[in-house]
């Protein structure tokens, strides 16, 4: 993979690992490529954020994304995105109201406002008021925390090194 990635390459989407087989990426490595070719990178946490650690600070990514349903433990309709302090300035793709600048504190209508909501806040869905999946993804979080994905990811191990070694048996 770091081989196809050089100056022409504007963008590399990839796991943390892969969703068939569990392949782990190297992302540290990765992303100094990245950054030594001047490419995106955009990491998909969906199969392994609540139950991989991801250091941020080692890997760099631009953007992080995930779904919340799997080991975030949150509602279905709920992803979350990370991004990076250089692209918490961009334009979001939807330029809905609520991404404004101080929707939040707004009551009836509020005219045509050109700031967006500081931070990755501007890229979020328009209508993202889920009054009922919003507490449940809040206790799900909170669950997660005082668990620990470092701790949820030494439980797991075993049980997924038993599982591979007993699928590399059966051919």
């Amino acid at each position: 993979m770091l081989d196809a990635i050089g100056p022409e390459t504007a963008i590399v989407a990839v796991p943390q690992c892969h969703w068939t087989d569990g392949t782990v990426v190297d992302l540290v490595t990765l992303g100094e490529r990245c950054r030594e070719t001047g490419a995106a990178l955009v990491v998909d946490a969906t199969q392994s954020a609540g139950a991989m650690p991801l250091n941020l600070d080692a890997v760099q990514p631009d953007f992080v994304i995930a779904t919340g349903y799997k080991w975030l433990f949150c509602p279905y309709p709920f992803g979350f995105l990370y991004a990076a302090p250089q692209h918490r300035t961009g334009r979001p793709l939807e330029g809905h109201s609520f991404h404004r600048a101080g929707a939040r504190q707004s009551e009836g209508r509020m005219g045509y406002i050109r700031e967006y909501e500081p931070g990755a806040r501007r890229y979020d869905m328009g209508e993202r008021a889920n009054f009922i999946h919003i507490p449940m993804a809040l206790a799900a979080l909170d669950q997660l925390g005082a668990w620990g994905v470092e701790a949820i990811a030494t439980s797991l191990r075993p049980l997924t090194e038993t599982i591979a070694r007993e699928a590399e048996s059966r051919g």
